[in-house]
């Protein structure tokens, strides 16, 4: 297993870009510490100029990734980690679906074993999630309904800690995880985008940090909560794929 790391998010989808093509057996992690905010788009969001226009002005880098989903706002409150297997890894035998929730309940694993008690959902609440974000006009977030393998708090309402993403090549399997670590300026991010302020407060509601779900999170910063993560999953990963093991279909 070969662990990388970087800190922005430009870095971060240059290496999905050539790592998700290379020809490599070997399984590949990397983390991304987000060291500025980013505007992450979606594979299907394309900004018009006015809003391209409004982010350089602002000093703002954004791009767009391979995956879909909606928009992403990186930042030091954010932890990227993205793995990629290979085709021949049990996992890219698998279909998206069956792959995201072996990547969820890999993060669930991890995020326990840091004190955060986390829960998959599953297709009803998904279904709700979306419709939910739909009518409060913030479905272009990622982080504005739940997806298959994403995680939410164990609570109700259910709150959004962790997104994932996919992308999937002849060579690679790729999965890709946004862990927020501390409270995400929505606000910030609504007026980046040109978006009403008022979408700020349905964002705030439905998502959460590990700072505020870890047992000793509202004590640490985002950067050691940040290391901690980073250990806890390389663990976790190793002994999952000892075996290059997944879950039956």
């Amino acid at each position: 297993m070969r662990i990388e790391h970087c800190s922005s998010a430009r870095s971060e989808l240059d290496w999905l870009s050539h790592e998700a093509r290379a020809e490599c057996d070997e399984l590949r992690l990397l983390f991304c510490h987000y060291r500025e905010p980013a505007v992450i788009f979606g594979l299907s969001q394309r900004p018009d100029a006015a809003l391209r226009r409004r982010l350089d002005n602002a000093g703002i880098a954004w791009m767009r990734r391979r995956a879909g989903g909606g928009t992403v706002y990186a930042g030091p409150w954010l932890l990227g980690v993205s793995v990629v297997m290979p085709r021949s890894h049990a996992v890219s035998a698998l279909d998206p679906v069956q792959a995201y929730r072996w990547f969820g309940e890999l993060w669930q694993g991890v995020l326990a074993s840091l004190g955060c008690a986390t829960r998959l959902p599953d297709a009803a609440l998904i279904s709700a999630s979306r419709e939910r974000a739909k009518a409060q006009g913030v479905d272009w977030a990622c982080y504005g309904a739940l997806g298959h393998g994403e995680l939410g708090s164990d609570e109700q309402p259910m709150r959004k800690v962790l997104g994932i993403a996919q992308i999937r090549t002849r060579t690679a399997s790729t999965l890709v995880a946004g862990l927020n670590l501390a409270a995400t300026d929505w606000r910030a991010l609504c007026d980046l985008l040109g978006q009403p302020s008022s979408r700020a407060e349905p964002l705030a509601a439905a998502t959460a940090g590990l700072s505020d779900l870890a047992a000793d999170g509202a004590d640490a910063t985002p950067q050691l909560l940040a290391r901690r993560v980073e250990s806890a999953f390389v663990a976790w990963l190793g002994r999952a794929q000892g075996g290059n093991s997944a879950p039956p279909p």
